[in-house]
């Protein structure tokens, strides 16, 4: 990847080149500019130096430097005729070359003997190319760097660039300042009242006839752009925040290649207006309406009304207004208007509500009847799952219903367990129990119902309707945000234990029942027919 223009730099690299070696120049004069025609003994030299920055020795065969010749912008030198170069290490490194075509030239930088040089972490060489005339117009150039490593051949070929840019003879760019003017005279300053302008001066040998300058400076809207000044100064529009400026030159040279130098400057406003996607202050008082993106208190924050996507204050938060926030952190707050929180608010230093009302939970859900196979949910929030054992339309019966919650499982029964003899009302048992649930859990419900067609042990299924569960999510939002039946081919397996025999009461009073009368009938020495028997042992049963 070709280095990306910059700037303010007249000596750009690639920031993330291919190579295993590192190559950083600098020229003298630092930058380069243009050859002067009338002075023959104006010179410049490049300076490379090459450096291993891994943590493993690198064996170098070889490393070319390609420079490219002509008198146009894109090029470095006329030519390479005189160029003079210096090693640092001349005991394990030699110079070939100039190797010279018809539009570049190249050194070769080699061993001084044998096939590789072994350059271990932190080592380096030094070469200087000086003598060396630039071109005559100013514009931008690229050398290319090879390099050849390895421990034997074939060499791995890695490469780089290196862009340098020759300036014009004589150029400068400084002295950027602000000012106002004060009895007829610019005078600097970096603070400007609310609603003044700052007239912005500089130093450039631009001539003052071409519209070489730009000026951008921020603002609440964004950023702005004036285009094409001359080398004059500039009048600001009114400032009403503190603002940066920054002011750049843009020369392009013959060939076409664009200069560009920039310098940056701020004014501060007093008093002036605030509009931050975060802010972080120790007293902050604020007499009109305050809009706020993101803002972080560590004091006190003081305002009427009150709109912000995301407020965090671990100081006092005293709204005398209506307040609207989508995300809310305070450890201590004083809101007397209307309070509306859209997003997450996280109460760090309490919640206290004795004087007046709260509102936590959402609409309620009926989820379906348990059935013998536990059904899986996941909770979005927090809430409270009641389930309860209703009055049976069948007697005798029984029902038991379940729910798992962090592997602990928690019971509800209820059913017919009485009936007085001769008839009457039947006397049932219903139920009910409520289990709270964290948010982001998983947690089972289960259950069973049974009636007994006689006492005798017809045992059938039961009225599973009887066994009622109901969901109450804490917070107003929508029934299917609040928690999800997991599907049966995704879900995993309640813990133990499985539910229990939940028809084992009836059929222990009716065996009890049964074993009385039959005692009975012995101990009188009458045989009972089972019609007799049956209503019999229902009566006991029941009774």
């Amino acid at each position: 990847m070709p280095p990306i223009p910059k700037p303010n730099v007249w000596i750009n690299a690639e920031d993330d080149p291919s190579t295993l070696l590192t190559y950083a120049l600098q020229t003298n004069p630092a930058p380069l500019v243009v050859s002067d025609p009338d002075d023959p003994r104006h010179q410049a030299s490049l300076e490379f130096v090459i450096s291993n920055q891994t943590s493993e020795t690198v064996n170098v065969a070889a490393i070319v430097i390609t420079l490219w010749l002509g008198s146009a912008g894109t090029d470095i030198t006329p030519s390479v005729d005189g160029v003079q170069n210096m090693i640092s290490d001349t005991t394990n490194w030699m110079v070939l070359g100039p190797f010279v075509g018809e539009v570049a030239a190249n050194y070769r930088l080699v061993p001084a003997a044998g096939a590789t040089v072994p350059m271990a972490p932190g080592g380096s060489v030094y070469l200087q190319l000086y003598e060396m005339k630039t071109v005559p117009e100013a514009g931008t150039t690229t050398i290319s760097i090879l390099e050849e490593t390895g421990a034997q051949p074939p060499w791995n070929d890695a490469s780089t660039d290196i862009q340098v840019t020759t300036f014009p003879y004589g150029f400068y760019f400084n002295g950027l300042t602000a000012t106002t003017e004060q009895d007829g005279s610019l005078v600097p300053v970096s603070q400007v009242g609310y609603g003044d302008s700052v007239t912005l001066v500089w130093n450039c040998s631009v001539v003052d006839t071409e519209k070489a300058f730009t000026v951008h400076y921020s603002s609440a809207a964004g950023q702005g752009t004036v285009e094409e000044l001359r080398n004059s100064g500039w009048t600001s529009r009114r400032l009403f925040c503190d603002t940066v400026f920054t002011v750049v030159v843009d020369v392009v040279g013959p060939t076409g290649a664009p200069l560009t130098a920039a310098m940056s400057t701020t004014v501060a406003v007093q008093d002036p207006d605030l509009v931050a996607t975060s802010l972080t202050a120790g007293t902050a008082t604020i007499t009109g309406e305050a809009t706020l993106s993101g803002t972080t208190t560590t004091g006190t924050l003081l305002a009427g009304d009150v709109t912000a996507s995301s407020l965090t204050s671990t100081g006092a938060l005293d709204v005398s207004g209506q307040t609207v926030l989508a995300g809310v952190g305070m450890s201590a707050a004083n809101v007397s208007g209307p309070l509306t929180v859209s997003g997450l608010a996280t109460l760090t230093g309490g919640l206290d509500a004795a004087g007046g009302q709260v509102t936590m939970l959402g609409p309620l859900v009926t989820l379906a009847a348990p059935t013998t196979t536990a059904t899986h949910v996941k909770a979005a929030t927090d809430g409270f799952a009641v389930m309860q054992i209703t009055w049976p339309n069948t007697k005798p019966s029984w029902a038991q219903g379940r729910i798992n919650l962090l592997g602990q499982w928690f019971v509800v029964e209820g059913g017919v367990i009485v009936a007085p003899p001769g008839g009457g009302s039947t006397l049932t048992t219903p139920n009910v129990m409520t289990v709270p649930i964290p948010a982001n859990t998983d947690w089972w419900y289960d259950g069973a119902a049974v009636t007994f067609g006689s006492s005798e042990g017809a045992e059938q299924a039961g009225d599973s309707s009887i066994i009622q569960l109901f969901w109450f999510p804490l917070g107003s939002g929508s029934i299917g945000d609040s928690y999800e039946i997991v599907p049966v081919d995704e879900t995993t397996e309640a813990p133990g234990p499985p539910l229990a025999d939940v028809g084992a009461v009836l059929r222990q009073r009716a065996a009890r029942a049964r074993n009385l009368v039959d005692k009975l009938s012995r101990a009188f020495g009458h045989t009972l027919d089972d019609g007799v028997r049956n209503e019999l042992v229902t009566l006991f049963s029941e009774g």
